[in-house]
Parts: C-alpha cells; structure tokens; sequence
C-alpha cells in the first residue's frame, strides 16, 4: 500500500483524529516526534496536533497570508515507490477541488527530503465526537451529512475517490458546516498480513489492522465489497462507505453485523443487512440507504447526487381519502389537522418545480437535446445536459431550503426575500443557457454549462443582503428586470463564444439603463460589455466601458461590480496600454474595494493576479510568481471556485515557476483539472496544453504535445484562426530548431493555412496580419530566398513596432531580428547582418532573463550561433 497517510485530522483542541474507532494516543507516536522542526518553507510550527505512522500533523502560522494552517509532514522511507514529486502530485491532485464542504489543500512542497502538506487548519471535531457529544436529532444528523455529501459529490465530479469515508474523516467546523477530510491522498496498494500479536502498523487512510494471519488491512467496518475483495474502486465504492456511516449515525449501529473485521468483511460481501433499529428516525432513510449499500455497484445510486437528492426528499404528504361529497367536513378538518401536527412541513415549499419550468422544463430540455446533437464534440450532448441537470436540481433544493427557513422561523422575511431574488438570478442564468444551446450553431455548450452562477452563494446570507434590493418604484424596478434579462443573455452569449450578440445585448442594456438613469444597473451593464469585449480583444471598447463603470459601481455602492471593473481596467491600462503608474495607482483602489466585500476571494484573486502580470510586463518574473501564487491561493480560499479561473491562475503560477519539476506538473494538473470540467477537446483545454509545450524545456517533448494539439485545435475550432496558427508556427519552430526541417516547413504551412480562414474579430485582424508575415519570413528563409524573408520580417515588424512595450511583442520582435539577420547574411551584407543579430541576442537575452518559454531560449542559441559564424567567438553577446 502507498505511504501517503491522509489519516489525520485535525480539532480545536489540537487533537488527532485517529485512523480507525479508536483515537491514535501518544504511544503510536513515531518516534522522532519530538524532533520537530520549527519552520517548513514558510511555515512557522507552533506544536504537534497528531501523530501517525505515516508522520505527524502540526499547527503551523503562514505569516504571508496571516493565518494559522495545518500542516501534515510525511515520514520519509515508508514505502520505496513514494517520491517527494508523486506525493506532491496528489496534493496538486486535491488542491485543485475547493468547495466548502471539503478540508481545502493550499499548499504543498519538499523540506529536507519530507514531504509537507499545508491545509485548512479546522477548528470543531470530527463527525464521531460530535454525534457522542450529545443526543443529536435525525433531522441534524441528515442535514450534517447531506453537507459533507455534497463535497463529496463535487469531488467525484473533479474525478477524485475518496477511498475511506468514515466518521472519523468528516469534520464538524465550529462555523457547523460539515466537511470531508483527507480527500484524495488515499491510493490502492497490496495488501498485507500480520502475525498474532504484532505491534498494528498504520499505513494510511485505509489502514486498521486486524489481528489474524490473512487479514485485510482498512477500516472493514465502511469498506464497499469491491475493496474487501481488492478490485478497483471508484465513486460508486464512496457510496457504499457514506451510506453505513449514515446509518450507523441515525440508527446507532452499522448495517452489516460482525464481531470481528473478518465477521462484517463477510456480511458485506454476503449482503446481509440488518434492520435498522428501533429509534426516532424514521426508517424512509434506511430504503434509501439500503440501494446505496447494494453489493453490485451498478445496482447503487447512479451517483451522490441522486443520493443526496433521495436523501433530502421527504415523501411525507397528507394522504386524504374523499368519499364523495357526503364526507363531513369536520372530519376532514380533523384528518387534516392530525397530519399536519405529525409533518408540520408537510404541504409548504413545494413549488420550486413549477417555478423552474420555464426556465427548464421538459420542452427545453428537448430543444437542447436536440440542438447539441450537431455539436462538434460528441461528448459534449451528454455532459451538458448533465450539467444543467444538475443546476435545476440544485436550485430546487436551494429554493425548498430558503422556503424553509424561513417557515421554521430561523430566518426573516427580508433575508428570505434576499435569497430569492439570487434564486430568481440563477434561474434566469439557466433560461438564458437554454435559450442560447437551443439555437444550436456553433455553441461552447461546456462552457456556458460550467459558468453558470454557483447557487450555494444564494444561501449565504451576508452576501445576499449585501446585493441592492430593485427600485422600490414598481416602473423602474419592471425596467430593471428587463436589464437583468438582457444582461443574463448576454453573459450566456459571450460563454457561448457569440462575442458579437453578447455585446449588442449589453449595449441595449445600457441604453435602458441610461434612459431610465438606473446607475447601478448601467454600471453592471457596462462591466458585461467590458468583459465581452476583452475576449474579443476590442480594447477602445473595453478601456471605455469599464472606465466608466468602477466609479459609477463606487458610487452607488456596487461594490462587487466596482471590484472587478476596475480590476480589468487597470489591467488593460498596464498590459495593453503600458501605462504603468496608472494601473498600479488604480490597483491599490480595486484592492481595497475586494477587501470590503463579505465574500473578497475572488475578486482580491483576480487584483493580485492582474499585478502578477503587470510585473511580468516590467519583467519582474520573480514578482510576477510571488503573485500569481499569492493568486493561486487566494482564489482557493473561496468557498465556492470557477474551475476554469482556477484552471488559468494555475497554470500563471506554473509557467513562472522556476522550478521544470514543479512547472510541468503543475501545468500537467491545471490541464487534467480543466479537462475534466469541459471535456479533452475544448478550446481552452488544449490551449492550456499548448502552455505545456511552449513551457517544457526539453524542446522534442513541445514538439509531440504540439502535433497531437494542433491538428486538434484546427479541426475543432476552425473559426480561431489566430490559436491554430500560433499553434502550428510554434511547433514549426520547434522542428525547425530540432533539425527536422521538412517537418517545420509542414507546420508553417498550416499556419498559413489556419489564417487564411480569416479573423473573427476586429482586435484579432492585425494579429493575423503579423503572424502571416512572420510566417512567411520562417518560410522563405527556409527555401533560400533571403530577399523575400526580409521584407515579411520588415512588414511583420512594422506592424508590431507600435506594440513593442507588450510582454508578447517584445518577445515576437527579435524573432523578426534573427531572420533578418540570417537572410542579410545570405545575401552578404555582413555588417546589416551582424547588427541585426546583435539586436536579436540583446533582446532575447533579456527575455530569457524575464521569462521561462523554451521558444526565446532556443532562438537565442540560433542567434548566437549565427553570430559566430560572422564575428569572432569573444564578440557575441
């Protein structure tokens, strides 16, 4: 079995949560124990909070982001197959889910040869000491693990198994939310056997050691048949596991009887499941834990979300029986009466279904169905319509609970009326998802599916009431609601990639919201124009509205709005424009706005990541990583996380990594994690893989992740002519550079053939432009005709000149140097030449110098090359 213990957990009281029934004590101990350290990076190790065979568990102080952490530091030398770069990796593997309801991983790295995992540090007590505690009710105990449920059907959704779901490894916080703990570290391994009377060995997560000859080592009493028979689990085993600790909780004692492990391995494995107890909670839970408890696996829940949703539907309804119109109604008072005094709940919020119809029915689902079967992808039909699904079922039960809540009398009016109009958002982001797929063309189905507003932020309470309420005139407030129609439409256009619609409708917006002299309607209209407008590179648009729309957010108080406004404002202001000052003038306010929010993650997220690429302009690579990580685990901080945001801060705190290792392995997991949200052949999935090629340093492996991505990128995204171009001409490099040069003149030709489809955009024409001429420039070096490579370079090079203070410009230019260079010295004009490759070098130097891609690094050893074949050896930069 691996060595990567995710067994300990930790308290408020600094207590380790044990490995099975019984917590761990001193004298399991290892035996170094005392010899802690007193930092970890930078970390510093206030004490000991655990201790297992696989190492120990400390409370630790970040003095970067002030706060206190746990840190989990793996023995060395448990297993021969570990090394610090695989445990490493199933860190990176669980820090990239973040959902609330899951102990977050935020960091990971290698002191002295240990490994050391930095986690949420939890103050509250695990599941077990909490039902001990004190009588807990059925309605606690479903609602504790309807919680933990749901992280673990985010994490099966991530692609993660959990592997050993017990008490003992879901967390009560003090804050009362549940999570799932040691999530994703567990691993198959072989099984073991121990002697009479050996001391227990503790191997990890699974590890609880029986005391026979031939005993399986894990904790029997949760495990699914497929682990007691040692096949491959998966989610579906999860299942198994979650369902005998529910049961154990609400019935006091688990379903499948046995004395001893070996006793409850064969009662799981014979499928006998005892009845449940005589107690207060009502056995509807056991018929639906008992499909969960199946044998087969595929006679389960088809997933934990229906589990979950089986689990929070009460079936209880009044039963009422009409004898005609002779019954008197006395009775019928009384029956009805006696019911409702049995379910009190019984009859009330039910009407979420009939609310959503509209939105998403039966006859919009069909028409989505329908539209999806042209889709390019054939994945897509069956993970979208999974998707929306899902978002329909989540917002029922958000709706039912908001309802009840306040039913109950445990929230107001105002606060139920705040929770349903975010509701009333989400089913209008849902209607507007539908309405666009349902038009069918060339729709990013995935995308639109995994941008939809998260639901979860409709119940947090302090967020909800900090959104302004509409005009309480009732004809304003009609006018506002049509801008939020038109403005949910253009958000689902612009993930659809319809760039052009998005904007029109964003426009529209504004014009309502101008003549009705809305303000803050019109500075979230004009913060969607912007954000369209980025991705379709209009940048006087862009600069435009979202100038305008910071301070008009500031000053009607919409704060979240005004965050990310001027976030991408001063973005563009120090990318685009190179207006430095400007921009850091500018930063310093959005920061401080994303600090005021009740929820700042996100939205401090991005602030500190647009400065990382500010910095990266001025060429301060190590700044720029210090932010981007800063980013990375800011973002994570977040209770709830667009998977693709995270998929792109990653991969920014990855490709200025010094660190190859890490680098690649980082870009490696952000690619998969992204992958798993959108499917293998979505644009943004192989553009990140196209980031793996240009920033691995052995040169051959960029070239083979380019051939099976850019033939990829060119069939499925036909119309991005720009992306398939680039892709083609890296590669072309890349084979050029490794001596295969009919390969590369292959690569340039189907960049050219990529551009000769056109832009999409207006922003996107001139950079066709320049990569056309540049491409020719390779090409016609490359045929010997030296006159015709200079003037592509010197045109390809006149139109990027205006854009030289950009990071991709700079870099672009002594590209254009070096075929110059070479061809002046083709056509012997040594000095032109020498000049030009002398410029070449100085530049590529620096850029080498400011940023880690393998393209700048193998131009410059052909630039150096090339000097020396005209200059003395001394005499090149």
């Amino acid at each position: 079995m691996d060595p990567a213990d995710a067994s300990l957990t930790q308290t408020s009281t600094g207590g380790a949560v044990g490995l099975d029934d019984a917590t761990l004590g001193p004298a399991d101990a290892p035996a170094d124990a005392d010899a802690l350290p007193t930092r970890l990076g930078r970390y510093h190790v206030l004490e000991r909070i655990g201790a297992g065979g696989m190492g120990v568990v400390l409370a630790a102080y970040d003095p970067d982001l002030d706060r206190k952490v746990a840190v989990k530091l793996l023995r060395e030398g448990r297993a021969p197959l570990d090394s610090p770069v695989r445990l490493l990796r199933e860190a990176q593997a669980l820090a990239r889910l973040s959902h609330p309801n899951v102990v977050q991983i935020y960091d990971a790295g290698v002191v002295d040869g240990q490994v050391f995992i930095a986690m949420e540090f939890v103050r509250g007590q695990d599941l077990r000491t909490w039902l001990k505690g004190q009588k807990r009710s059925p309605a606690e105990i479903v609602r504790v693990f309807l919680d933990a449920g749901r992280g673990l059907a985010a994490a099966h959704d991530a692609g993660l198994v959990h592997r050993d779901i017990k008490p003992d490894n879901l967390l009560i916080g003090v804050d009362g939310r549940a999570r799932v703990a040691d999530f994703g570290l567990a691993r198959e391994g072989e099984p073991r056997t121990v002697d009479d009377g050996e001391a227990p060995a503790r191997e990890g997560p699974l590890a609880l050691t029986v005391t026979g000859v031939g005993a399986l080592l894990g904790t029997p009493a949760y495990m699914s048949p497929e682990q007691h028979l040692g096949q491959t689990v998966d989610a579906r085993s999860d299942q198994f596991s979650y369902c005998v600790a529910l049961w154990e909780a609400l019935y006091g004692r688990r379903p499948f009887a046995g004395e001893t492990p070996l006793d409850t391995a064969e009662a799981v494995l014979a499928g006998r499941i005892r009845e449940p107890s005589e107690t207060a909670a009502p056995r509807r839970f056991a018929e639906v834990l008992r499909r969960g408890l199946a044998r087969r696996p595929d006679e389960r829940w088809p997933s934990m979300h229906a589990l979950l949703a089986a689990l929070a539907r009460d079936p209880r309804r009044a039963r009422r029986t009409w004898l005609g119109a002779g019954v008197l109604a006395a009775a019928i008072g009384a029956t009805a009466f006696a019911l409702i005094s049995r379910d009190p709940e019984a009859g009330v919020c039910n009407g979420a279904a009939e609310e959503l119809a509209g939105a998403w029915g039966e006859d919009r689902r069909s028409a989505v169905a329908e539209a999806l079967q042209n889709a390019r992808d054939p994945d897509v039909p069956a993970r979208a319509l999974a998707g929306l699904d899902r978002y329909a079922a989540t917002w029922q039960q958000a709706h039912r609970d908001a309802c009840l809540d306040h039913h109950r009398g445990e929230q107001s009016a105002v606060v139920l009326d705040a929770r349903m109009r975010c509701l009333a958002g989400r089913r209008a982001a849902l209607g507007s998802a539908a309405t666009v797929l349902a038009e069918g063309g060339d729709q990013d189905a995935a995308q639109v599916v995994a941008r939809l507003p998260a639901i979860v932020r409709c119940s947090d309470v302090e967020s909800v009431l900090a959104v302004a309420p509409p005009p309480e005139d009732p004809a304003h407030a009609h006018i506002a609601a049509q801008i939020e129609a038109r403005l949910s439409d253009a958000r689902a256009r612009h993930h659809a990639g319809d760039l052009a619609q998005a904007m029109a409708r964003a426009r529209e917006a504004i014009e309502a919201a101008r003549s009705a002299a809305l303000e803050g309607p019109l500075a979230e209209a004009l913060l969607v124009l912007g954000q369209a407008a980025m991705t379709a590179r209009e940048w006087k648009v862009a600069r435009e509205a979202l100038t305008e729309a910071g301070p008009l957010a500031l000053t009607v108080r919409r704060d979240e709005v005004a965050a990310e406004a001027l976030a991408r404002a001063f973005y563009i202001a120090g990318v685009h424009d190179g207006k430095h000052d400007t921009a850091r003038a500018a930063l310093q306010i959005a920061e401080a706005v994303a600090r005021r929010l009740p929820e700042p993650h996100e939205a401090l997220a991005r602030v500190i990541n647009n400065r990382g690429v500010i910095a990266l302009v001025e060429r301060d690579r190590e700044a720029a990583h210090r932010d981007f990580v800063l980013a990375l685990d800011t973002l994570q901080r977040a209770p709830v996380v667009d998977a693709i945001d995270l998929a792109f801060y990653r991969n920014n705190a990855a490709v200025s990594d010094p660190d190859p290792v890490v680098r690649s392995e980082t870009l490696k997991a952000a690619t998969e994690a992204l992958e798993a949200t959108l499917g293998r052949n979505h644009r943004l999935v192989l553009e990140l893989r196209m980031s793996q090629a240009h920033y691995d340093p052995d040169p051959a492996v960029g070239a083979r992740v380019l051939a099976a991505t850019c033939p990829r990128l060119a069939s499925s995204y036909s119309e991005d002519s720009n992306a398939c171009a680039l892709c083609f001409y890296v590669q072309g490099q890349h084979e050029h550079h490794l001596g295969r040069q009919a390969d590369a003149v292959a690569s340039f030709a189907a960049a050219l053939a990529c551009l000769d489809r056109g832009a999409t955009t207006k922003g996107g024409a001139a950079l066709s432009a320049v990569l056309r001429s540049k491409v020719a420039a390779f090409m016609a070096l490359l045929d010997d005709l030296p006159a015709d490579a200079i003037a592509h370079a010197e045109s390809a090079r006149a139109s990027m000149w205006p854009y030289r203070h950009l990071p991709h410009a700079a870099a672009e230019l002594p590209e254009l140097d070096l075929v110059r260079g070479r061809a002046l010295a083709a056509l012997g004009r040594t000095d032109e030449a020498r000049a030009a490759l002398a410029q070449a070098a100085d530049e590529l130097t620096r850029t080498v110098d400011s940023e880690l891609r393998t393209l700048p690094r193998l131009l410059l050893a052909a630039t150096r090359d090339a000097l020396t074949a005209l200059s003395p050896a001394a005499d090149v930069p």
